[in-house]
């Protein structure tokens, strides 16, 4: 049914009534906001006023407590007030020192590292090469003492969220520590160290099962390109079943998966020199590895 002339006006006086009244609610709104908030102004200044005060009051009584106690003016207090140095700062926190120790790295490393200066070595050096390249994998082998651990773990005092992990340890936190695996298998910068030592410890019953673990969080640091870093003393055929030549030995290694990945985002180095060890005591040298 088409509308006469006259509902179409009285329509369009409605909508100008809506609208005006729309506006109204606009302006009250926007009044009621810019007096709350001139409330919210004054109520901080009376507090700051309030503060002050009593500062103030306060400054006065010990000036009042030193003046009887030395028998000086306030003048006098004010002066050797003003003429005595500052208190010294506490020192900044050490956040290299905070990050590593969040990270899990173990004492002796960080206090090598965080509380020092790090010792310039061929470990450090790729590190420091492998953290520009923003995600892959690095493998550092090589002889117990060549600063391996050390260096890797220094990457960990550089970046936030970093995670630290011994490969003996691996299948306990994969059965056991639901969460820490989940985030290690998230974070973004990652060591894990010393891997091959499963193998020795369980004497190879735990293989198929650490692999396939160690492949969850491979593919996981692939699929979101994490910077990790992994030691070894394995030569490239143990890890990866890559030979010398370039040839591949399907029966050795991590696996496949993870050889293939290391063929497109990683690098394996064999870190040579000598051990940092020599000239311990023996029982340190039978206790200890990298």
């Amino acid at each position: 049914m088409q509308e006469t002339p006259e509902q179409t006006a009285a329509l369009a006086e409605v909508e100008d009534e809506v609208e005006r009244a729309r506006s109204d609610l606009q302006r009250i709104a926007a009044a009621n906001v810019q007096r709350v908030r001139a409330q919210e102004e004054a109520r901080e200044q009376d507090v700051m006023a309030e503060t002050l005060r009593l500062f103030s009051a306060k400054a006065e009584q010990a000036i009042a407590e030193e003046m009887r106690k030395t028998g000086l003016t306030r003048e006098q207090i004010l002066e050797q007030a003003a003429a005595e140095e500052p208190a010294a700062l506490p020192p900044p926190a050490n956040a290299a020192r905070r990050r590593m120790v969040a990270a899990g790295v173990p004492e002796l490393h960080v206090r090598h590292l965080a509380d020092g200066e790090p010792i310039e070595c061929d470990a450090l050096r790729l590190v420091r090469e492998h953290m520009q390249r923003r995600g892959g994998f690095l493998v550092l082998s090589g002889g117990k003492g060549v600063r391996k651990t050390g260096s890797a773990c220094w990457m960990l005092g550089q970046v936030e969220d970093g995670v630290y992990v011994e490969a003996l340890d691996l299948l306990d936190i994969a059965f056991h520590d639901r969460a820490l695996f989940l985030r290690l298998r998230r974070a973004k910068y990652v060591v894990l160290d010393d891997i091959g030592a499963e193998t020795t410890a369980s004497g190879g019953a735990d293989a198929a099962l650490f692999q396939r673990e160690l492949w969850k969080l491979w593919k996981g640091w692939y699929d979101s390109a994490a910077t990790v870093v992994v030691t070894c003393n394995l030569e490239r055929v143990d890890f990866d079943g890559r030979k010398l030549d370039g040839s591949v030995d399907p029966s050795r290694g991590y696996g496949e998966r993870i050889r293939e990945r290391m063929d497109e985002r990683g690098r394996f180095y064999t870190v040579g020199g000598e051990s940092v060890r020599r000239g311990m005591r023996q029982h340190w040298l039978d206790d200890k590895e990298e």
